[in-house]
């Protein structure tokens, strides 16, 4: 993997990521839903929530971390995730005398 490329997301990731952008759990599973391309409907049918509570959450996401859309949200995620400190995993060390 090229060394500019962010490696695939992970849940754990992801909720750190959260975790750091100061996102609940159920908004973190909104956001992972978001993150599979789902539609508020079917994030609502997922989560056993009303459409209406998926949107209350899409405005206090938008509010507290300052964007105004679901792609500004996915941005902020990955930018977050992208700055978060990386630890060395063996599938993407380099080998040695490389």
């Amino acid at each position: 993997m090229p060394t500019n490329q962010i490696p695939p997301i992970t849940i754990a990731q992801l909720w750190t990521s959260g975790e750091s952008m100061s996102i609940s759990g159920r908004e973190l599973d909104i956001v992972r839903c978001v993150l599979q391309g789902k539609r508020q409907i079917e994030i609502a049918d997922e989560l056993y929530i009303s459409p209406v509570t998926v949107h209350t959450h899409f405005c206090r996401m938008y509010q507290r971390l300052g964007v105004h859309s679901r792609s500004q949200l996915v941005l902020l995620v990955f930018a977050t995730y992208a700055k978060m400190p990386r630890r060395k995993h063996p599938q993407f060390a380099t080998p040695a005398g490389a």
